[in-house]
């Protein structure tokens, strides 16, 4: 039995708050009806066992695969599900033991593993959801399960090497930051003092950063109160839907950038659809799950325009042809239309998302081999002039003692 807290009303305007035990919400409030109360609120009550999406709850991407080749493959050599679960609990950290126990509370009660895992959001997304519900339905949940770990597999990877490509540029502009901000805020005024108290006089170079020291020192105050302002004003920007709808739009035109954005959605888009068609889910279902879990508001727009001209009668390529080609090139349409005749569409959109992940994996080493050399440059030229700063000072001094 599972504990509820509601909030009831009756007719002649008696409001009522209280718990009550139930096997699920959905019994907690026909029990109430029964008596004569409207719903107002119902909702489960969070304790250590159930926490709904509670950190508790919360597994890294990597545990998420674990967990889904452990199930894959104990579900296929015959172990009911339960015993699948309490052997992976034994196995691991404290961390996984209140998900775990959730699972198995939720299946003991009645409920279909898809049913356990949608009640934690945040752990299992929409697309993992309806294929575990795909393969649940077909009978095929233990070769469900290994292609999903497969794909989590691929998608870790993928963001992995997206990561990889970016640290070097960013440690090399860190540590770049970190030096010059020694060098500025440290050595430079401690060469001004000791310049100033030989009565030498100071050099261009050094009198040009001194007053760039003085003006951040200054206006620091109001730079940061400007960045936090700009932070939070960018963060309601990004939660308004029509806002967040142009940038992502914008993001798809930028220069350099917005055709790795493009590909990626596209990567991402193409390996949910096939995904879901491979497990055996409808078409119309898969782009319901697509819209879930696609990023880019233009593409969860264009999935549900798709979907509906798909459930008045369109073909998947007629559907997206009448897309925008900033979202879906023509090579995407021309793959799709071909397969539909011959009843290959998983297969050609899995194939058109790994070329589009491969495109991108380039795409990431261009900007990134032509990032370095204007880093270098820029860098070189903020060093060689700080460089001038300290070491103009340094020997004026040595020819004022000599």
């Amino acid at each position: 039995m599972l504990n509820y807290l509601y909030k009831i009303a009756k007719k002649n305007g008696l409001v009522k708050t209280g718990q009550i035990e139930a096997m699920s919400e959905i019994d907690a409030a026909e029990s109430l009806k029964q008596e004569g109360w409207h719903i107002i609120s119902i909702k489960q009550k969070e304790s250590f066992l159930n926490l709904g999406s509670s950190a508790n709850k919360k597994i890294s991407f990597l545990e998420k695969i674990s967990l889904t080749d452990h199930l894959s493959s104990m579900i296929g050599s015959g172990t009911p599900i339960i015993e699948a679960l309490e052997a992976y609990q034994e196995e691991k950290n404290p961390k996984i033991t209140v998900l775990i126990d959730s699972l198995i509370r939720n299946i003991k009660q009645g409920q279909r593993i898809s049913e356990a895992l949608a009640l934690h959001p945040t752990v299992f997304s929409p697309f993992y959801l309806a294929l575990v519900q795909a393969g649940e339905l077909t009978g095929t949940l233990d070769e469900t399960l290994s292609y999903l770990g497969n794909e989590l597999r691929k998608e870790h990877e993928f963001k992995e090497k997206v990561k990889s490509a970016l640290i070097y540029p960013a440690l090399v502009v860190a540590t770049s930051i970190a030096v010059i901000s020694l060098l500025v805020f440290l050595v430079i005024p401690k060469i001004t003092e000791l310049t100033s108290s030989l009565g030498g006089e100071l050099p261009l170079a050094t009198r040009i950063i001194l007053s760039l020291i003085n003006v951040l020192s200054r206006s620091g105050p109001i730079v940061l109160l400007i960045a936090l302002a700009a932070a939070i004003a960018t963060m309601f920007l990004f939660r308004n839907s029509e806002k967040r709808e142009q940038i992502d739009l914008y993001s798809l035109k930028t220069p350099f950038i917005g055709p790795i954005i493009k590909k990626y959605n596209l990567t991402r888009f193409l390996m949910i659809i096939s995904s879901c068609l491979r497990c055996g889910v409808p078409l119309t279902a898969s782009f319901s799950t697509a819209v879930e879990v696609v990023g880019n508001r233009q593409y969860k727009k264009a999935c549900e325009r798709i979907n509906e001209r798909i459930k008045k009668g369109s073909s998947l390529s007629e559907a997206i042809s009448l897309e925008s080609k900033i979202l879906f090139p023509k090579i995407v349409i021309r793959t799709i239309r071909g397969a539909e005749k011959n009843g290959t569409v998983d297969v050609a959109m899995a194939r058109l998302s790994s070329f589009y992940e491969a495109e991108i994996n380039r795409s990431l080493k261009r900007v990134i081999d032509l990032i370095e050399p204007i880093l270098i440059i820029v860098l070189g030229i903020m060093v060689c002039g700080i460089a001038i700063a300290v070491i103009a000072p340094i020997y004026q001094i040595t020819t004022k003692i000599k």
